[in-house]
């Protein structure tokens, strides 16, 4: 994220993040992103971010919503080895919106020696508060599952938050 407002306005912002990731019966992995923004009565105007998403060069972007509107007007490009696209959100004091993003691989998975080791790297912002995120990922509940996350039948979840870089394993196996 960008602030690109006037003042610190930052610190008047209140985020949460959920992911939410699917693999279906033909390997396909679909991600829902949800972010949640709260600006509380203390910000001073209108919050401005320019924010920013880096996504695998595997995937493709389906749908964008801030609130209740789609976006239309994104600036992707390309960066080391990855797409990305910038788009500016705005928030007035005291409102609150969610930033949901659908995208989806777009080669299915592959099981190598009857195993698939999925992993989900999360790089912490700099200078950012330390933000609640929690996954969620579902998958047909006969595979076997390997992780230390809790996990029930064809899912596992993880809460924790992003004080700093997060990664987590999960080993599927037919």
């Amino acid at each position: 994220e960008t602030n690109m407002s006037l003042g610190q306005s930052s610190t008047a912002i209140k985020r949460s993040v959920f992911l939410q990731s699917r693999i279906d019966e033909s390997g396909i992995i679909s991600h829902k992103l949800l972010i949640d923004f709260t600006a509380l009565e203390n910000l001073t105007g209108k919050y401005r971010n320019r924010f920013k998403i880096y996504l695998p060069s595997s995937t493709r972007l389906i749908k964008t919503t801030w609130g209740e509107s789609l976006i239309k007007s994104m600036n992707p490009f390309s960066d080391y080895g990855r797409v990305g696209y910038s788009w500016l959100l705005e928030l007035n004091p005291g409102e609150q919106k969610q930033l949901s993003l659908e995208y989806q691989d777009t080669a299915p998975v592959k099981f190598k020696d009857d195993k698939l080791i999925y992993t989900l790297d999360v790089i912490k912002q700099p200078s950012q508060e330390p933000l609640p995120f929690e996954f969620k990922l579902t998958f047909l509940p006969e595979l076997k599952i390997e992780t230390n996350l809790p996990s029930s039948l064809g899912e596992v979840t993880a809460k924790t938050d992003l004080s700093q870089d997060r990664s987590f394993k999960i080993i599927l196996k037919q």
